[in-house]
């Protein structure tokens, strides 16, 4: 068989073929129909993994002996005790998708490069991996291939990891910009373009009580924020955050009423985003979003000096105004939007019992937000506390480290063997086991480059 250029021609231009024990020559357009039959899949896999023996020796294909049927058997044999994800391997010259602007992933045992569509990362992603597994590793490989292919990246950045360094992207010559998130002079209540303040009034009230867990009812928060946008103002302006916090000190409210609760329960709440958010506290108009989105660019915004709460709400409100604003836009004339969320456990996190009443904040909008070119890249260091609703609404998962829980977990929601869930366990630096539901569904194990 020769998969030289990996697209099923030698250098001749000869369609590629492999000769069987029997001496039946099967071409590449054959083989890739009986990798379907899953009843002759094992005897195909068998003369791949020969192949890749050969080619890798450098030495004729012993498939075209007479020893050929058991050899290649043992062969087959030795890769898969050694990969148990082997048999869910494309085969090599295999075409997973039509599209353009490929992301590569991994490169295979049998040398060819497991990549998936641009478009695949607006289906949201999964990275799941312990502290140097490798997981920012191959969260940056899949953000620079994105930004190349003309995507717009916001990260978010809680621990001031990798991401927030600015030497995360010092080689590699791609446009980007660090930023901490309380220098940031971004309107809070600010709409975006086209979206009337009275629909936005209604979606920031769910924001910020859902970021916050606030007792103050929705109603409630809508009243005020309907009372601040009745007051005059320039034209082109919203309501600054200084001035919500004003108008919530200055509510008449008797002791003990539920109006009194609810500005108890909220004030604290506006008063601690004044503090974490100076810059933004003052601010009555920002096209900070709006241009973000418009260039091919990387924009890392820091927020390891707020706390998780504040940090939780300034992704949620992000994410909501980028949804709204492309609702009203012309899809299909703008760029990619991808939201990387590194070390994301607070954002994601959930169980069967929660999601059952309520759908975890960020996994509603994913799904939500996949007609929109609007995706989210969830880097997590467990699999088995993230929302249920996040796992299933993902279409991009990668695997770098699994232990303990996450391990059985992951068995029952990838439809993994028992050999397949065991080496995840032994997974190292640089390997990653990866699907895509709407490219490829079944597990590959293969490495992607380190990143130093």
């Amino acid at each position: 068989m020769n998969w030289r250029d990996g697209h099923g021609r030698g250098r001749s231009g000869a369609k590629a073929s492999a000769y069987v024990g029997n001496g039946r020559l099967f071409s590449v357009d054959e083989l890739a129909a009986i990798a379907h039959d899953e009843a002759r899949r094992a005897e195909v896999r068998q003369i791949a993994a020969v192949c890749l023996v050969a080619r890798q020796n450098g030495t004729p294909s012993p498939a075209e002996t007479d020893l050929g049927r058991e050899l290649s058997r043992d062969h087959y044999a030795g890769l898969l005790a050694n990969n148990p994800f082997f048999e869910n391997e494309p085969l090599p010259g295999t075409r997973l998708s039509d599209e353009a602007g490929l992301i590569p992933l991994v490169r295979l045992s049998n040398g060819s490069v497991f990549s998936v569509p641009l478009t695949a990362l607006a289906r949201n992603a999964l990275v799941v991996g312990s502290t140097g597994s490798g997981k920012t590793s191959f969260t940056r490989l899949v953000v620079l291939s994105a930004v190349r292919h003309g995507a717009s990246v916001c990260i978010w950045d809680q621990k001031h990891g990798e991401f927030g360094s600015s030497e995360t992207f010092a080689h590699d010559d791609q446009p980007f910009v660090v930023l901490h998130a309380e220098e940031v002079p971004w309107a809070l209540l600010e709409p975006p373009p086209g979206v009337p303040f009275n629909a936005w009034t209604i979606i920031f009230a769910r924001v910020l009580k859902k970021a916050f867990s606030l007792f103050a009812s929705t109603r409630f928060l809508i009243s005020v924020l309907e009372k601040l946008w009745q007051q005059p103002r320039a034209p082109g302006t919203a309501p600054s955050w200084n001035e919500l916090v004003r108008t919530l000190e200055g509510l008449n409210a008797r002791p003990g009423s539920r109006d009194w609760q609810h500005r108890d329960s909220v004030g604290p709440v506006a008063k601690g985003i004044q503090r974490e958010l100076p810059a933004a506290a003052k601010c009555v108009r920002s096209d900070f979003w709006h241009h973000a989105q418009r260039n091919a660019q990387c924009i890392v915004i820091r927020t390891d000096r707020l706390s998780d709460e504040v940090s939780q709400f300034l992704v949620s409100l992000s994410l909501q105004w980028a949804y709204e604003y492309r609702s009203r836009v012309d899809i299909e004339r703008s760029r990619q939007l991808l939201f990387v969320l590194d070390d994301a456990l607070s954002h994601a996190r959930g169980s069967a019992h929660t999601d059952a009443q309520e759908v975890n904040a960020l996994a509603d909008l994913c799904v939500r937000a996949r007609s929109k070119k609007l995706g989210v890249v969830v880097a997590s260091q467990s699999w088995e506390l993230l929302s249920p609703a996040l796992r299933t609404n993902c279409d991009l998962i990668a695997i770098c480290s699994a232990s303990g829980g996450d391990v059985e977990e992951l068995r029952r929601d990838l439809l993994l063997t028992d050999a397949q869930a065991a080496r995840l366990a032994t997974l190292t630096p640089g390997e990653a086991v990866v699907l895509s539901r709407a490219t490829w569904k079944k597990p590959v194990l293969g490495r992607f480059p380190e990143v130093r």
